[in-house]
């Protein structure tokens, strides 16, 4: 009967930041839901939301054609030179939804996507633990349970 809002759900992103500064130097960026293909998309996001000017095209386009943009407030340590003021693309990253256009996370990034768990296969291992604790079964159900590395 929910089938359709368990395939509909967010992905979910665990860890942190570790400092590597990858995810700045070869990115996607994201206009009203569409990855910028043109120029002038990305011009006009630039004018509606000027945080934007921090980022610059590259010479290369992933397999769909989006151009990939890198951030010019990058320092040569791979930390960002305006760390209290960055914007709010960075501050969010990484944002769940960028991985319903086929984003991943880069290599060796602190952060990394947790792997989806059936509900039917949490309340398995919950049922399989039986009365141990002294919280119902339904109270078992924690983040990290339900989100846990396999």
């Amino acid at each position: 009967m929910f089938g359709w809002l368990a395939r509909r759900r967010a992905p979910v992103v665990l860890g942190g930041c570790n400092g590597c500064g990858k995810c700045c130097m070869h990115l996607t960026l994201v206009d009203r839901g569409r990855p910028i293909k043109q120029m002038e998309q990305f011009e006009r996001l630039v004018a509606r939301e000027p945080e934007y000017r921090f980022f610059r095209p590259m010479d290369a386009r992933d397999e769909d054609g989006f151009i990939y943009f890198s951030c010019l407030l990058l320092g040569e340590d791979g930390r960002c030179t305006e760390y209290a003021s960055r914007p709010s693309i960075c501050r969010e990253y990484p944002d769940p939804s960028m991985f319903r256009f086929g984003a991943q996370l880069p290599g060796g990034c602190g952060y990394y996507r947790a792997p989806e768990r059936s509900f039917s296969d949490v309340l398995a291992e919950v049922q399989k633990e039986g009365n141990q604790a002294e919280r119902p079964w339904w109270r078992r159900f924690t983040p990290q349970r339900l989100f846990a590395r396999s």
